[in-house]
Protein backbone atom coordinates (compact mmCIF):
# COMPACT_ATOMS: atom_id res chain seq x y z
CA UNK A 1 0.00 0.00 0.00
CA UNK A 2 2.98 2.10 0.64
CA UNK A 3 4.55 1.56 -2.46
CA UNK A 4 1.41 2.52 -4.06
CA UNK A 5 0.77 5.67 -2.20
CA UNK A 6 4.74 6.73 -2.76
CA UNK A 7 4.15 5.42 -6.74
CA UNK A 8 1.23 7.54 -7.39
CA UNK A 9 3.00 11.07 -4.87
CA UNK A 10 5.63 10.47 -8.02
CA UNK A 11 3.27 10.04 -10.90
CA UNK A 12 1.16 13.28 -9.46
CA UNK A 13 5.20 15.32 -9.13
CA UNK A 14 5.95 14.54 -13.00
CA UNK A 15 2.59 15.24 -14.10
CA UNK A 16 2.98 18.61 -12.20
CA UNK A 17 6.70 19.34 -13.28
CA UNK A 18 6.60 17.81 -17.34
CA UNK A 19 6.33 21.21 -18.36
CA UNK A 20 9.23 22.05 -16.40
CA UNK A 21 11.13 19.08 -17.26
CA UNK A 22 10.26 19.84 -21.19
CA UNK A 23 11.26 23.23 -20.61
CA UNK A 24 15.13 22.89 -18.88
CA UNK A 25 15.24 20.12 -21.55
CA UNK A 26 15.00 22.43 -24.58
CA UNK A 27 17.30 24.62 -22.60
CA UNK A 28 19.67 22.22 -22.12
CA UNK A 29 19.31 21.44 -26.16
CA UNK A 30 19.51 24.42 -27.71
CA UNK A 31 22.97 25.35 -25.58
CA UNK A 32 24.18 21.87 -27.22
CA UNK A 33 22.89 22.53 -31.01
CA UNK A 34 25.70 25.88 -31.44
CA UNK A 35 24.43 26.20 -34.97
CA UNK A 36 21.37 26.54 -34.36
CA UNK A 37 19.91 23.86 -36.75
CA UNK A 38 17.73 21.75 -34.60
CA UNK A 39 20.12 18.44 -34.66
CA UNK A 40 22.69 17.71 -32.51
CA UNK A 41 25.57 15.97 -34.71
CA UNK A 42 28.71 13.97 -32.82
CA UNK A 43 30.96 17.43 -33.06
CA UNK A 44 28.31 19.72 -31.03
CA UNK A 45 27.81 16.69 -28.90
CA UNK A 46 31.89 16.31 -27.98
CA UNK A 47 32.21 20.40 -27.79
CA UNK A 48 29.42 20.59 -24.98
CA UNK A 49 30.64 17.93 -22.88
CA UNK A 50 34.07 19.30 -23.28
CA UNK A 51 32.61 22.83 -22.42
CA UNK A 52 30.16 21.34 -19.43
CA UNK A 53 32.40 19.04 -18.12
CA UNK A 54 36.54 19.35 -19.11
CA UNK A 55 36.25 16.19 -20.16
CA UNK A 56 37.36 15.58 -23.57
CA UNK A 57 35.15 12.58 -25.50
CA UNK A 58 36.32 11.00 -28.58
CA UNK A 59 34.34 11.21 -32.20
CA UNK A 60 34.00 7.31 -31.54
CA UNK A 61 32.06 7.78 -27.88
CA UNK A 62 30.42 10.95 -29.36
CA UNK A 63 29.11 9.00 -32.49
CA UNK A 64 28.40 6.45 -30.04
CA UNK A 65 25.72 8.72 -27.77
CA UNK A 66 24.47 10.21 -30.89
CA UNK A 67 23.69 6.61 -32.57
CA UNK A 68 21.93 5.58 -28.91
CA UNK A 69 19.43 8.45 -29.29
CA UNK A 70 19.13 9.17 -33.18
CA UNK A 71 15.75 7.29 -33.51
CA UNK A 72 15.42 7.86 -37.19
CA UNK A 73 18.78 7.08 -37.92
CA UNK A 74 19.98 10.39 -39.57
CA UNK A 75 22.63 10.47 -37.75
CA UNK A 76 21.90 13.47 -35.77
CA UNK A 77 19.85 13.78 -32.74
CA UNK A 78 16.55 15.92 -32.71
CA UNK A 79 14.70 17.63 -29.48
CA UNK A 80 12.16 15.36 -29.79
CA UNK A 81 14.44 12.24 -30.11
CA UNK A 82 16.74 14.02 -27.16
CA UNK A 83 13.86 14.84 -24.80
CA UNK A 84 12.09 11.40 -25.06
CA UNK A 85 15.67 9.50 -24.04
CA UNK A 86 16.11 11.91 -21.36
CA UNK A 87 12.57 11.45 -19.96
CA UNK A 88 12.86 7.70 -20.54
CA UNK A 89 15.57 7.95 -18.21
CA UNK A 90 14.11 9.86 -15.51
CA UNK A 91 11.84 7.72 -15.26
CA UNK A 92 14.06 4.40 -15.01
CA UNK A 93 15.62 6.11 -12.58
CA UNK A 94 12.60 6.85 -10.48
CA UNK A 95 11.28 2.78 -11.62
CA UNK A 96 15.11 2.11 -10.27
CA UNK A 97 14.25 4.21 -6.85
CA UNK A 98 11.14 2.79 -6.86
CA UNK A 99 12.13 -0.70 -6.35
CA UNK A 100 14.99 -0.12 -4.18
CA UNK A 101 12.39 1.54 -1.66
CA UNK A 102 10.21 -1.97 -1.53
Amino acid sequence: MVGRAARRAREDQAEGSSIQEKSAILRVFKDIDADGSGKVGPKELANAIRRLTGYSVTQWEAESIVDAMDADGDGSVSYSEFANKLLEAGAKAADDAEKMEE
